[in-house]
């Protein structure tokens, strides 16, 4: 069933901002739990998957959509590992079933990356078996209607931003030991000093948008950087910490309707892999504690403007090495005044978000990854260098040694463009 509301705010008093008309929001969700049998990945050097044993929490599909009189965006963030034009079956032909091509709705397609939900990356040959490719098109016919719902429920709004930093709860992964590049959590117990390592990026960020009538949060964007992987390997289907924290703030906080966004977070992991569902809990809830005390400053609204550009990147030369279109970067930047948010594909390190925010033009930048169809990580050139698993070459790790800073120049490019609109 597809819902949509929102919850009473007392955290702001309306202001002069609040008469401003030319933002609408509105908000669907939706479930899009698979069936067990379209399973979990077990590794994606071995393309192995397993078949999941139990439902922990659904997956779920939610949707805002933001609106003026000339532009309508519909942001769609998924609890699911990633998508890929393979394994969707064309991505043209997905974003077409979505409803795309009606209605003049640009939509922007975002996964969690939750590693609790089906292998739906091509990592395996899970993407072949008809019951994968009927619970994808039931995923895309379950994501328009939500869209559809949500412009249905679209009323004027004021946007505020608010910051703040967890601390222990995320570190750069990526460690260089005598026996070469290694991941933290092979590292146990952890030291403490790993904690201090760069690069990483340990803000929560939240973008509320609040109705202008009710003065009631319609929906808020939360933006954290970190891998969801508390409960990878465990075949029990979870949104892992991003869709806990959603439900957390749907339960508690003012925060109208969740939409979680994982940013830059290629080298990024908790320092609990694999831990179970205590640990995914424990980290959401200490991000919905942070959220209840961040303070919120008004955001000017106008312009709102949506632009997209698609990148064409190259795979390495190895063998069983992915299609071009597969490797096809597909980028959005939504402006709205003196903030940005840049919606990349694939895995981009930290580092390559933090670059983007730093060198754009606008106040606030949020990088968001894995959107619209993964092309795999997206290793800095030195990375190359130093090695690692996020380097492969693999399906999880194709793309050629210049694929980062084109993907990075072309979205400090279209900020740019964004910023002279």
């Amino acid at each position: 069933m597809i819902n949509s509301g929102s919850r009473p705010f007392t955290g702001l008093k309306k202001n002069k901002l609040a008469t401003v008309k030319s933002l609408k929001a509105g908000t669907a969700k939706v479930d899009i739990t698979p069936p067990l049998d379209i399973g979990i990945l077990m590794s994606s050097v071995e393309r192995k998957w397993s078949p999941f044993l139990s439902i922990r929490r659904p997956l779920m599909c939610r949707v805002l959509v933001l609106s003026d009189d000339d532009t309508t965006v519909a942001v769609v963030a998924l609890d699911l590992l990633g998508l890929t034009d393979t394994s969707v079956g064309g991505w043209k032909y997905f974003k077409e079933t979505l409803g795309e091509a009606v209605g003049h709705i640009n939509i922007i397609v975002h996964c969690t990356h939750t590693h609790s939900a089906p292998e739906s990356l091509a990592l395996t040959d899970l993407y072949k078996n008809p019951g994968f490719r009927q619970w994808i098109m039931h995923v895309a016919q379950q994501v328009k209607q939500c869209v559809e719902y949500a412009v249905l429920k679209l009323q004027e709004c004021y946007v505020t931003y608010g910051s703040d930093i967890l601390e222990h709860f995320s570190l750069q992964r990526r460690i260089v030991t005598e026996k070469g590049m290694q991941v933290s959590h092979t590292l146990q117990p952890i030291p403490e000093a790993l904690f201090k390592k760069k690069p990483v990026d340990r803000r929560i960020r939240v973008v509320r948008f609040i109705s202008v009538q009710s003065n009631t949060v319609i929906a808020s964007i939360i933006h954290a950087i970190c891998h969801p992987v508390h409960e990878m390997c465990i075949p029990h289907i979870s949104p892992d910490y991003p869709g806990v924290l959603c439900a957390l703030l749907e339960s508690g906080a003012p925060s109208g309707m969740p939409v979680f966004l994982n940013g830059a977070a290629a080298d990024i992991n908790p320092p609990t892999v694999s831990c179970g569902a205590a640990c995914a809990d424990t980290h959401a809830r200490a991000i919905a504690a942070i959220i209840d005390h961040i303070p919120f400053k008004t955001v000017k609204i106008t312009p709102f403007k949506h632009i997209r550009r698609n990148i064409q990147l190259h795979p390495r030369i190895f063998p069983d090495a992915p299609m071009l279109t597969d490797c096809l970067a597909r980028i959005n930047i939504i402006r709205l005044g003196d903030l940005s948010i840049v919606f990349l594909p694939g895995e981009p390190f930290v580092q390559t978000g933090l670059d983007i925010e730093t060198q754009s033009l606008f106040k606030n930048t949020l990088v968001a990854g894995y959107c619209e169809n993964s092309i795999g990580y997206i290793p800095p050139e030195y990375a190359f260098e130093e090695g690692g698993y996020e380097t492969g070459p693999g399906r999880w790790s194709y793309l050629d040694t210049s694929a980062e800073s084109l993907l990075k120049q072309g979205a400090l490019d279209m900020l740019v463009k964004a910023a002279q609109q």
